[in-house]
């Protein structure tokens, strides 16, 4: 090979090897750190559960319901997503939504009636405090989410 075209290899070898050791030095010593999460309640499934809950045994009906509601809300979603709409499927589809919602909501609120028949007047106060402070939380999470704006954009004032 001739003496030239050594250099010329040498040289992209070079600047290869500058470029690769410029980017390890950006990204270690001058790219910011990464915004840390903001703080608010924890992902789903690591809410600890309240004390009560935990030494009460689940009533055995409630997740069938459950889950009748949830099959309901699916086959909605399927005939809803399906070309020619078929109304009054829908509409018997979201009726058996609204019994089985129904149905759940209240062995729900007779489970939960059955938990306070068994808490004392303090149990109680402090349990379903804590239980409604955490769902207004959730709920205003919720409207937080739905309703912000970037840093640049305005709120606009009537």
């Amino acid at each position: 090979m001739s003496r030239r075209l050594l250099i010329a290899i040498l040289l992209v070898s070079l600047g290869f090897n500058l470029a690769v050791i410029g980017s390890m030095i950006w990204f270690r010593f001058i790219r910011p750190c990464p915004i840390p999460p903001p703080q608010g309640r924890p992902p789903m499934g690591n809410v600890h559960p309240l004390p009560i809950w935990k030494q009460l045994k689940p009533d055995s009906q409630i997740p069938a319901y459950r889950a009748k509601f949830d099959s309901t809300k699916i086959l909605l979603m399927e005939e809803l997503a399906k070309d020619p709409i078929d109304e009054l499927k829908i509409h018997s589809i979201i009726d058996s939504s609204l019994s089985a919602q129904n149905l759940l909501e209240r062995h729900l609120g007779m489970s939960m009636l059955e938990i306070r028949k068994q808490m004392s007047a303090a149990e109680a106060k402090e349990h379903f405090t804590a239980r409604a402070a955490q769902i207004r939380e959730m709920q205003n999470d919720k409207f937080k989410d739905f309703h912000r704006r970037k840093k640049h954009e305005k709120i606009p004032r009537n």
